[in-house]
C-alpha cells in the first residue's frame, strides 16, 4: 500500500510540473544548444546530438551521425506541447542536410505528429532511390568516409504545411531521420507558426530588394499578383494588388526597422524580409 502511494505521488508530481500546451509561434536556431522544453527521442541507441558548429552556416545545430553504424537507427526532434485550438494550420519551418555514407544512399528527413492516437509519420523528404520512395525529393551530398565535414554539405530549406485536425488543443511536432548502414543527416534554424522566409532558390533567386530615397522596391522576373505586409504572427498588416513585375512598398508608416512581405506570383507564395 505505502508503494502504490509513493507511485501516486510521485505521478502527481510529474503531471504538476509538466508544461501545459502553448501556442504558437515556437522555434529555436540551436544555436546555443536544445532547448529545455524542446526533447530528443532515439528509436535504437544513437539520436540527434548538438555540436556548436555543424549548423547551417557553421554555427549551432543537430547531427545524426551514423557515418560508422553497423545497422538501422533513428532519431526524432520534438516541438514542446502546443495548443493549435485556435488555429489548426501552421508553417513547420527547418533547414536540413542528408548526405550518404558507405553504402552511397542519404537518409531521409521527416515530419511527424504525435497527441491523442500516438506518434504518426506524416512526410518523407528524400532522394528517388529510397525504398519506399519519399513524398518529396530534396539534393543530397555523399562522404563515403569518415568523419563527416559539415562545410561540404547542401543544406535545404523546407517549408511544411502542417493541419492539427482534431484534438488541436495538445499536439507537437517532430522532425526525424532513419539513417541505414553509415551516413549523416543536419538539422538547424527550427520555426513553428512563424511565416516562412525560407524559399527555394527557384523563388527567391529572381527578387530583388531595391531601397532609394523614394521608398522599397520589390523586382522579379515573373509578375507579382499581390502583396502583402505581414507581422511575425502572420497578421496582414497591409496588402495590395500588383499585376507587374516591380512593387513599390509604403512601410513609413509601419512601427519597426523590418518586416515581412508575401509575394504571390503564380499562386505561389514567397515570404523575404525586408528592411525599412
Amino acid at each position: 500500500m505505502k508503494q502504490l502511494l509513493t507511485a501516486a505521488l510521485v505521478l502527481i508530481a510529474c503531471r504538476s510540473l509538466a508544461q501545459a500546451p502553448i501556442p504558437p509561434p515556437v522555434s529555436t536556431d540551436l544555436n546555443g544548444g536544445v532547448p529545455l522544453t524542446w526533447g530528443i527521442e532515439a528509436y535504437n541507441t544513437l539520436d540527434w546530438n548538438w555540436a556548436p558548429t555543424v549548423g547551417y552556416g557553421g554555427t549551432g545545430g543537430l547531427i545524426m551521425d551514423c557515418g560508422a553504424c553497423m545497422g538501422y537507427e533513428e532519431t526524432t526532434f520534438w516541438s514542446p506541447w502546443l495548443d493549435l485550438s485556435n488555429d489548426p494550420f501552421v508553417n513547420v519551418n527547418f533547414r536540413c542536410a542528408i548526405i550518404g555514407g558507405a553504402m552511397m544512399l542519404p537518409p531521409p528527413v521527416w515530419v511527424r505528429r504525435d497527441g491523442v492516437g500516438g506518434a504518426q509519420y506524416l512526410y518523407r523528404y528524400g532522394v528517388a532511390d529510397l525504398i519506399p520512395p519519399p513524398d518529396e525529393v530534396i539534393p543530397s551530398t555523399l562522404n563515403p568516409f569518415p568523419p563527416l565535414d559539415p562545410n561540404n554539405v547542401q543544406w535545404v530549406s523546407i517549408t511544411y504545411p502542417f493541419y492539427a485536425g482534431l484534438y488541436a488543443d495538445s499536439v507537437r511536432i517532430g522532425i526525424g531521420t532513419g539513417v541505414p548502414l553509415g551516413g549523416w543527416a543536419l538539422l538547424d534554424d527550427v520555426a513553428i507558426g512563424n511565416p516562412s522566409t525560407f524559399a527555394p532558390a527557384v523563388e527567391a533567386g529572381d527578387l530583388l530588394v531595391l531601397r532609394s530615397e523614394g521608398g522599397t522596391t520589390l523586382r522579379s522576373l515573373r509578375p507579382i499578383d499581390r502583396l502583402e505586409v505581414i507581422d511575425l504572427s502572420g497578421r496582414v498588416l497591409r496588402q495590395q494588388e500588383v499585376g507587374a513585375t516591380e512593387a513599390l512598398l509604403p512601410l513609413e508608416d509601419l512601427a519597426g526597422p523590418l518586416h515581412l512581405v508575401r509575394l504571390w506570383r503564380s499562386g505561389v507564395p514567397v515570404v523575404v524580409r525586408v528592411a525599412r
